[in-house]
């Protein structure tokens, strides 16, 4: 099933000339954002198991063949290892390095590309986030496993890569960190449940960090100097990283004060006349 919302480009055409085929193409009656997109499809699906998947990744052949192994065993919801494909560009390798370096062995984690649970546990859970006054663009991903995590078994299966591809030039990289970080303050106030004034505290003091080392250059050059070494341009890569890092992170900086700014106006809907 492919879920098109907010496409302006011929996708729905492009599916439905695979109909014969059995791909279905779900064309939602309200844009409730990525959310609700996902909880169209997996109310939809027919199958016991559901692999959430972004327009971005390309699983291997052999992929479904393979978790299907971990459900028989009695899996939940599995995760597997992820990989940048595009990564002769700058950008999707810092996007790896970075991964690399937070992600590599770590059994805390939640959520994956290749995502894949059993329906039924998913709807248990509540599917994703879509009932909030405005659509959360990013982040809810993490709150969804979390929900799975309290109730549910989890396996994880590095074996299994799936290739995603990554912004590679610099105006879709900062679309995309913008929002991310545009998210962060939806998801502390509608999953959270935080007062806004404590976001946007938060976010004031996120700021104040990151002006002082924009001005001291050695943290960015610290964490460019540790991502190289996931690189397989090592230190020459350091520059790059170390732009690719301040630009992220002023990129999220700046959504998040959107969605600061977001919730401010709809708090001031709210209020009685």
């Amino acid at each position: 099933m492919i879920v098109v919302d907010e496409s302006t480009d011929a996708t729905p055409a492009i599916v439905l000339e695979y109909a014969a085929r059995g791909v279905r193409l779900l064309r939602p009656a309200q844009n409730r954002g990525r959310c609700g997109a996902r909880n169209v499809g997996i109310r939809s699906a027919r199958g016991d198991v559901v692999v959430i998947l972004n327009a971005d990744v390309f699983p291997p052949p052999d992929f479904l063949e393979r978790i299907i192994r971990h459900y028989e065993r009695g899996a939940d919801y599995v995760l597997v290892e992820s990989r940048v494909a595009n990564t002769e560009f700058l950008l999707p390798r810092y996007m790896q390095a970075m991964h690399e370096a937070t992600y590599r062995g770590a059994e805390w984690i939640e959520w994956t590309e290749g995502y894949s649970c059993r329906r039924e546990a998913a709807l248990d859970v509540g599917l994703f986030p879509e009932d909030v006054p405005i659509p959360i663009p990013a982040g809810e991903d993490a709150y969804f496993g979390a929900r799975m995590a309290r109730k549910y078994r989890k396996v994880i299966d590095r074996s299994i890569v799936v290739p995603h591809v990554m912004p590679h030039t610099w105006q879709s990289f900062w679309a995309q960190h913008r929002g991310r970080g545009r998210g962060t303050p939806l998801c502390r106030v509608f999953l959270d449940g935080l007062p806004l004034w404590l976001v946007a505290s938060r976010a004031g003091l996120r700021t104040a960090r990151w002006l002082l080392s924009a001005i001291l250059l050695v943290p960015g050059m610290a964490v460019a100097a540790r991502l190289s070494a996931h690189s397989r341009r090592g230190w020459r890569d350091i520059p790059g990283f170390f732009a690719a890092w301040h630009v992220s992170q002023l990129a999220q900086l700046v959504g998040a004060w959107a969605g600061i700014g977001e919730l401010m106006r709809h708090n001031g809907r709210r209020r009685p006349e």
